[in-house]
């Protein structure tokens, strides 16, 4: 594949992903609200008021309404259990952070939420090839500010020589990102940015770094399949190597990166389809691969007189985070999760509708079609009474 394709897949697949997550990601800083502040307003009082007037046939219509979608809301809400006024704590079991926790623990969460995905490798620069990028696509570009930039304007005007030090001689991982995300194929050219993506990935990373890893192996599939040269399969089973990799790690995201090139194989693979090529032994491999990526990783670590992996402890929050992603992964590739391309082990162990998910996918379902729906009876019945 040609350095500026390969550039276009990564941003593209950069793109999708932010896309996918928009369906679950509204409103405040840990891309939540509360359904509450979406449904139509419904309490006790306006039930008495309307009791009390005489009203019309309408009027008593939109009370109902209302009541509808609170009630829905609730149910929602409560299929991780009841939960009334945003009366969790940090440390209860909580699933959305913005209708579950009280103030000050949503604040807290919402900090943890922040210090995990920096320590992932999650920054991401304001503007550039990526907001180009959205703009091509029809996509405002003030609504991707970047994410943790500031932790990267220090790197934007460094040259070559300085971030090839800082990542190589410092493991400085801003430089490594800096590195990895570089649009200047004259600069770093593609075995550059590999390196400095598996030293990503030993430092930490299951975003950026991981990312470019699962990007290569599925660009070096579809240069096989297209050329007859080489076997795409292989290429494929590293990918997903390097994915489930990602997930014993808590971060399930580097699926997006294979499930967009899988939606898209005819382009995107040369017309090699995972989804059919794939078998249960082939999943048996990348286990065995995840595992023995993990263990090289883990040792590396060690020798650097780093923790080991099983020695960091996770924030609850990257739990709730997980559930966010799978429930995410749900909606955006609903045919490719509901068919046979993952054996049931993955379905279990990585990708299990836990009821957190469940309510994600519930919350979705209400805030983009039934509460729409409900919204728009309301407004044709108050324009009746006009």
């Amino acid at each position: 594949m040609k350095p500026f394709m390969k550039l276009f897949v990564i941003l593209a697949v950069t793109a999708a992903g932010i896309t996918a997550w928009s369906f679950l990601s509204r409103g405040s800083d840990n891309g939540e609200v509360s359904l509450e502040k979406l449904a139509p307003e419904h309490t006790k009082d306006s039930e008495k008021t309307a009791q009390l007037q005489t009203t019309t046939n309408s009027d008593s219509k939109i009370v109902a309404l209302k009541k509808q979608a609170s009630i829905r809301a609730t149910e929602i809400a409560n299929i991780t259990g009841s939960n009334k006024d945003k009366s969790l704590t940090y440390e209860d079991n909580w699933c959305i952070a913005s209708e579950d926790l009280l103030e000050d623990d949503e604040d807290y969460a919402a900090s943890q939420l922040s210090e995990w995905q920096l320590s992932r490798g999650r920054a991401i620069a304001r503007g550039g090839k990526l907001n180009e990028l959205m703009d091509g696509l029809g996509h405002r570009t003030g609504e991707f500010p970047g994410v943790n930039d500031e932790y990267l304007i220090p790197y934007k005007e460094a040259d070559r020589e300085t971030l090839i030090r800082l990542g190589w001689d410092e493991d400085d991982k801003f430089a490594l990102i800096t590195i990895v995300k570089s649009p200047d194929i004259q600069m770093f050219d593609d075995q550059t940015k590999l390196e400095a993506a598996k030293r990503l990935v030993m430092l930490g990373d299951t975003a950026h770094g991981l990312n470019r890893l699962v990007i290569e192996n599925m660009a070096l599939a579809n240069e096989a399949k297209r050329t007859k040269r080489g076997i795409p399969k292989k290429h494929v089973k590293q990918a997903l190597a390097w994915v489930e990799f990602g997930m014993k790690r808590n971060d399930p995201g580097s699926l997006a990166v294979f499930m967009d090139f899988t939606n898209n194989f005819r382009d995107r693979l040369s017309g090699f389809n995972p989804d059919t090529e794939l078998t249960h032994e082939d999943f048996a491999d990348i286990e065995k691969m995840a595992d023995q990526i993990y263990r090289d990783i883990d040792n590396a670590r060690v020798d650097k007189g780093l923790p080991s992996f099983e020695d960091l402890e996770e924030p609850k929050v990257a739990l709730t985070h997980y559930d966010k992603k799978v429930a995410s992964f749900y909606l955006e590739y609903p045919s490719l999760m509901a068919d046979g391309l993952f054996p049931a082990s993955w379905k279990e162990k990585y990708f299990k509708k836990t009821p957190c998910v469940e309510r994600h996918l519930a919350r979705h379902d209400f805030l983009v079609s039934d509460l729409p729906a409900i919204k728009q009876q309301i407004s044709a019945l108050a324009k009746s009474e006009q």
